[in-house]
């Protein structure tokens, strides 16, 4: 489990709702997620946003 992933289980978040809080389409998201792309420091400020932390 990516770390994105995990902060979004601790916040109670569906895939659906992170995507949609952070303005990313939901593949996006999981691929970030299962870590088969590289985030860039901008996507995980924009996740971190998202996600309150």
């Amino acid at each position: 489990m990516g770390k994105p992933q995990r902060f979004r289980v601790e916040y109670n978040l569906s895939p659906e709702a992170l995507s949609e809080r952070a303005d990313f389409n939901r593949a996006y998201v999981s691929q970030l997620e299962r870590q088969a792309i590289n985030s860039t420091l901008d996507t995980m400020v924009t996740i971190a946003i998202a996600l309150g932390v």
